[in-house]
């Protein structure tokens, strides 16, 4: 079976060589690494001519989907990865991901595991990957996989669930999880398949910032009626637990500061943020 590889690219010169590395050093060597740039003006394309394995254009786009969308056509694998610029995969996890696509011929789509890394700590976070559908849909409390290095399929889920969408920019990651996930057979690895590297300006920051991953469940799942009751009753008793786990001890910690000093200018806001020390210094 070979695996695409489908990369992504604009002005990506200072990370993409890593992400063309972590593909090298892979256990595996039916592998084709496709990279769709957009234009980029700095040393992208210097970084692609060294390598003469890769296949690659460049050219003006519409965006990150129109270039994911470019890349999947040429692509020629059978299972399919999408690998942003600024990621990476972790070393010889190929073979891994093969045997589990070869002892089990129904299996689309398999979710592992990855690290997370911000661009301002040297601190690496480890994401355990949700893959149940229905766990999915909560992503107040579950999340999703967040990032697509740790997700491969069968190129037949790309062929049903269509094209990324060109107006979705922010959560075109999301309309493809729950559109592919909820149709086809999803298996969880607890292998680490590789690296998000959050610099702060990708999409996926943006999408936590702006709580953008629960507003487009939430207009999914007003297409889909029958998960619209298991959503809310889910989310309502969410809010009540976490109301006593956390906005209580908030208001409690709020209302022994305005006593202990009643002229000190502070909402809850402020306080989310501050230790309960932090909070009672003059500062």
């Amino acid at each position: 079976m070979k695996i695409s590889v489908l990369t992504p690219s604009y002005n990506s010169g200072k990370f993409i060589e890593r992400a063309i590395q972590s593909v090298l050093h892979q256990d595996y060597d039916d592998i084709e690494h496709i990279v769709v740039d957009g234009g980029s003006s700095d040393k992208t394309l210097e970084i692609l001519k060294r390598y003469n394995h890769l296949k690659w254009i460049s050219e003006k786009d519409k965006g990150q989907s129109d270039a994911m969308n470019k890349a999947f056509k040429m692509a020629t694998g059978d299972i399919i990865v999408y690998l942003n610029a600024d990621d990476y995969f972790n070393p010889k996890v190929f073979h891994t991901v093969i045997d589990y696509f070869t002892q089990d011929e129904v299996l689309d789509i398999l979710v592992g595991n990855l690290y997370l890394t911000y661009v301002e700590s040297t601190k690496i976070r480890f994401v355990n990957s949700e893959y149940r559908f229905k766990k999915m849909l909560l992503d107040f409390k579950y999340g999703f996989p967040y990032n697509p290095v740790c997700y491969f399929y069968k190129r037949k889920v790309q062929e049903k669930v269509g094209p990324f969408p060109l107006d979705n920019h922010y959560v075109m990651d999301v309309w493809f999880i729950l559109n592919a996930f909820e149709t086809h057979l999803v298996q969880k690895t607890e292998l680490v398949l590789g690296n998000y590297y959050n610099t702060g300006a990708n999409k996926s920051s943006h999408m936590q910032e702006t709580n953008l991953v629960q507003s487009y469940v939430r207009n999914f799942i007003k297409k889909e009626n029958q998960y619209r009751f298991y959503y809310y009753f889910n989310f309502i008793f969410y809010r009540i637990g976490h109301f006593f786990r956390v906005d209580l001890k908030l208001i409690f910690k709020f209302i022994i500061i305005k006593v202990v000093q009643p002229k000190k200018k502070m909402s809850l806001k402020d306080l989310k943020t501050l230790t309960f020390k932090e909070a009672l210094t003059d500062k």
